[in-house]
Protein backbone atom coordinates (compact mmCIF):
# COMPACT_ATOMS: atom_id res chain seq x y z
CA UNK A 1 0.00 0.00 0.00
CA UNK A 2 1.42 3.50 -0.90
CA UNK A 3 2.79 5.61 1.60
CA UNK A 4 0.95 8.30 1.72
CA UNK A 5 -2.18 6.43 1.97
CA UNK A 6 -1.16 5.10 5.26
CA UNK A 7 -0.36 7.75 6.30
CA UNK A 8 -3.87 9.33 6.13
CA UNK A 9 -5.49 6.19 7.41
CA UNK A 10 -3.40 6.43 10.23
CA UNK A 11 -4.24 10.10 11.09
CA UNK A 12 -5.53 11.95 14.12
CA UNK A 13 -7.82 14.04 11.96
CA UNK A 14 -10.84 11.62 11.01
CA UNK A 15 -11.31 13.42 7.70
CA UNK A 16 -7.95 12.46 6.19
CA UNK A 17 -8.54 9.03 7.47
CA UNK A 18 -11.94 9.19 5.57
CA UNK A 19 -9.98 9.93 2.74
CA UNK A 20 -7.22 7.24 3.00
CA UNK A 21 -9.76 5.00 3.60
CA UNK A 22 -11.00 5.75 0.18
CA UNK A 23 -7.92 6.02 -1.24
CA UNK A 24 -7.34 1.84 -0.22
CA UNK A 25 -10.94 1.11 -1.08
CA UNK A 26 -10.74 2.37 -4.56
CA UNK A 27 -7.39 0.32 -4.65
CA UNK A 28 -8.53 -2.01 -4.01
CA UNK A 29 -12.05 -2.22 -6.10
CA UNK A 30 -9.47 -1.64 -8.86
CA UNK A 31 -7.56 -4.66 -8.58
CA UNK A 32 -10.70 -6.89 -8.02
CA UNK A 33 -12.09 -5.49 -10.94
CA UNK A 34 -9.44 -6.57 -13.01
CA UNK A 35 -9.11 -9.99 -11.79
CA UNK A 36 -12.48 -10.69 -12.75
CA UNK A 37 -12.18 -9.14 -16.24
CA UNK A 38 -9.28 -11.25 -17.05
CA UNK A 39 -11.11 -14.23 -15.14
CA UNK A 40 -14.19 -13.53 -17.86
CA UNK A 41 -11.56 -13.29 -20.71
CA UNK A 42 -9.45 -16.44 -20.04
CA UNK A 43 -5.98 -14.66 -19.33
CA UNK A 44 -6.12 -15.08 -15.78
CA UNK A 45 -2.96 -16.57 -14.70
CA UNK A 46 -4.62 -18.84 -11.71
CA UNK A 47 -7.77 -20.30 -10.66
CA UNK A 48 -9.69 -18.63 -7.32
CA UNK A 49 -10.75 -20.76 -4.81
CA UNK A 50 -13.44 -18.62 -4.35
CA UNK A 51 -16.25 -19.03 -6.45
CA UNK A 52 -16.48 -16.21 -8.96
CA UNK A 53 -20.10 -15.16 -7.78
CA UNK A 54 -19.02 -14.65 -4.69
CA UNK A 55 -15.89 -12.96 -5.82
CA UNK A 56 -18.20 -10.55 -8.02
CA UNK A 57 -21.03 -10.00 -5.32
CA UNK A 58 -18.03 -8.87 -3.31
CA UNK A 59 -16.97 -6.63 -6.23
CA UNK A 60 -20.74 -4.80 -6.19
CA UNK A 61 -20.75 -4.52 -2.05
CA UNK A 62 -17.11 -2.62 -2.39
CA UNK A 63 -18.37 -0.30 -5.14
CA UNK A 64 -21.62 0.46 -3.32
CA UNK A 65 -19.22 1.15 -0.15
CA UNK A 66 -17.10 3.45 -2.44
CA UNK A 67 -20.14 5.45 -3.35
CA UNK A 68 -21.00 5.79 0.00
CA UNK A 69 -17.59 6.94 0.76
CA UNK A 70 -17.72 9.29 -1.98
CA UNK A 71 -21.14 10.85 -1.10
CA UNK A 72 -19.68 11.56 2.73
CA UNK A 73 -16.75 13.04 1.62
CA UNK A 74 -18.49 15.55 -0.43
CA UNK A 75 -20.72 16.53 2.42
CA UNK A 76 -18.02 16.28 5.02
CA UNK A 77 -14.92 17.50 3.45
CA UNK A 78 -15.68 19.46 0.18
CA UNK A 79 -18.79 21.29 1.14
CA UNK A 80 -17.41 23.02 4.06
Amino acid sequence: MDKDIIDLIQSDDYKERLKGEYLELYDRVQKLAIMLDKYDRGVLDFTPTTPITILGAQLSSMQGYLCILEYRINLEINNQ
